[in-house]
């Protein structure tokens, strides 16, 4: 298995295993563990969740196999560890836990269809949530910027900072400059 070979931190913790992953054809999708786990999601959460399978097969082999080859009851905990931090490193917190609950799902799915040993299913799932915060939208003005600027609409006679919601002061700027009004 070749893993995220791009990025130096998420290549330390990949194991390269080809062996462990070699295709396996599945011609009946009712035991097929992707195919089964998108069928009981609603219909506008497969989108999305089979995107994300497809991203994670993908970090998984490089893109070399789809969600239908990849052989989802072969991952081990040494595996699904790797993927998450790399799914740390690449994506929002949001993002990456959305991936590893779809990854989540279709190993269960796997041992509901006889694929896997329960006990490789609690090793392959026990990965704790990627934490984080993802910063706001925008960027920061300090006090002397937020009077400079050089648009026709800061210059006329529109004020040059933004008063805060209603819930937080109804009479106190967000910027206290100089001179709010030209």
């Amino acid at each position: 298995m070749v893993l995220l070979e791009s990025s130096s931190m998420a290549a330390s913790h990949l194991p390269a295993l080809p062996e462990d992953l070699i295709p396996i054809p599945v011609s009946d999708l009712a035991r097929h563990p992707v195919a089964v786990y998108l069928a009981r999601l609603a219909p506008g959460s497969r989108r999305s969740q089979r995107a994300a399978l497809e991203s994670t097969a993908g970090l998984l082999t490089t893109g070399q196999l789809g969600i239908d080859e990849f052989p989802w009851h072969r991952l081990g905990y040494q595996h699904t560890q790797a993927l998450r931090a790399a799914l740390a490193e690449r994506f929002s917190p949001a993002t990456a836990n959305r991936h590893l609950a779809a990854l989540r799902g279709v190993l269960r799915e796997a041992w509901r269809l006889g694929l896997m040993s329960a006990e490789d299913l609690q090793r392959s799932i026990d990965l704790p949530a990627v934490r984080g915060e993802r910063l706001p939208r925008g960027r920061a003005l300090s006090v002397a910027s937020c009077g400079r600027s050089s648009s026709p609409v800061a210059r006329g006679a529109r004020p040059t900072c933004v008063t805060p919601p209603l819930w937080v002061s109804s009479t106190a700027p967000v910027c206290a400059g100089p001179k709010l009004w030209h």
